[in-house]
């Protein structure tokens, strides 16, 4: 498997970034298990239905979707299964015009040393909110193979002239391909393929590494550490936390989803946050097929409390929740228990690396490897970290 240690990796940021505890986090696929050819049959394919949202008038800039993801795909590749899920940790980067976007480890995921396996240029329209790939767009070479990305006719297993496009969502920080099913609801009108033709518009290809039904991309800025008692189980999940003077809201609580936020209220003399009980799932189906709402809430129910300690070199706060559930208000039980959940959140200041940075065209600019470690010219066609004063992003050598 390979792993990319999103930490490690850019640890020079965390001077002006969101900082947490250094964690692993693996691709679930390695790239050389992904070139297997795959034939496209399927007897029977449950299709990811496109989420309903609720609508908001704003709109993000090219720059405030740059940032780290997770990347979830659908692939309608196994008979048997149906559709089956991959997962890996692109890094979305600004490219040389304003409205360009380099996509780092898009749908490949980051090798042993933190090189993208795959990178793709992509174009964002501010007005439409949308991320937009061209048909045809190479994702990288890896070995003796090579990847393009197409929308494929799913009937017909033409590759169409069109553009692969990923709606933005600013509300949510994410961005999102789902693909139309058809009226039967067991086949897509068209999917995205991935395969090894180059300059296929138009071709027939039947053959692909990947016929992908969905993505849901989700910015992330922190993480969380959780023990659930109930599965006997500990993880860890990625978190996007926005901040205010006297509170933080967290997206993906305990592994729940981006769609879904929890906010704590901050009570500093105190050294507490409290969240009320907030609605996590509606109509959650459980493996007995048993329906119910589930909430964020403590173990009777009631608020979720936990204690936030200040560091001292820092306006980070480290916060440990001691006890928090998913909780069925109409049974008046808990169905999952959480112990011991730690993160950490910038109060006093975000210092989020989304954050709007101060102007420092004057300061001297600087490189950095993805490893931390300076270097005074990168060379050509390289990844690296381009520091100049308290900008901070990733560049790549042209």
């Amino acid at each position: 498997m390979r792993k990319f240690n999103i930490y490690a990796a850019v640890a020079y940021l965390s001077t002006i970034a969101f900082t947490a505890a250094a964690a692993d986090f693996g691709s679930s696929v390695s790239a050389d298990s992904r070139f297997q050819s795959q034939d496209k049959s399927l007897s029977e394919v449950g299709i990811p239905k496109t989420p309903v949202l609720k609508k908001t008038q704003t709109k993000a800039t090219r720059d405030e979707v740059c940032g780290y993801y997770n990347f979830d795909s659908y692939r309608l590749t196994r008979a048997v299964q149906g559709w089956e899920r991959t997962y890996c940790m692109p890094v979305v980067a600004p490219g040389e015009g304003d409205d360009d976007l380099i996509l780092y480890g898009f749908w490949a995921d980051f090798d042993y040393d933190g090189t993208p396996i795959s990178a793709v240029e992509a174009k964002f329209d501010y007005e439409k909110q949308q991320v937009i790939i061209p048909a045809g767009a190479s994702l990288g070479t890896y070995g003796e193979y090579s990847a393009y990305i197409y929308v494929s006719d799913w009937n017909t297993d033409r590759m169409l002239d069109e553009p692969i496009i990923l709606n933005y969502d600013a509300e949510n920080k994410g961005m999102t391909y789902y693909c139309e099913p058809q009226p039967s609801g067991d086949r897509p009108v068209s999917c995205l393929i991935v395969t090894s033709y180059p300059d296929a518009v138009g071709k027939v290809i039947d053959q692909g590494v990947d016929f992908i039904a969905a993505i849901e991309m989700y910015k992330y800025n922190g993480t969380m550490t959780l023990t659930d008692v109930t599965h006997s189980s500990d993880g860890q999940s990625l978190l996007y936390i926005d901040t205010a003077e006297d509170s933080f809201t967290v997206r993906n609580f305990g592994n729940r989803g981006f769609r879904t936020s929890i906010k704590f209220n901050v009570n500093y003399t105190a050294g507490t946050c409290t969240a009320q009980p907030t609605l996590c799932h509606k109509d959650f189906k459980f493996d007995d097929g048993n329906v119910m709402d589930l909430h964020y809430a403590g173990g009777d129910g009631g608020p979720i409390t936990g204690t936030l300690e200040k560091r001292t070199d820092s306006d980070m706060y480290d916060v440990h929740i001691p006890s928090w559930t998913l909780y069925n208000v109409k049974e008046g039980k808990a169905k999952v228990e959480f112990r011991d959940s730690y993160l950490s959140v910038p109060l006093k200041g975000n210092s989020s690396v989304d954050s709007a940075m101060t102007d420092d065209t004057d300061a001297p600019v600087e490189y950095y490897t993805l490893q931390g470690i300076r270097i005074a010219d990168p060379e050509k066609g390289s990844l690296v970290i381009r520091r100049q004063g308290q900008d901070v992003r990733l560049f790549i050598r042209r």
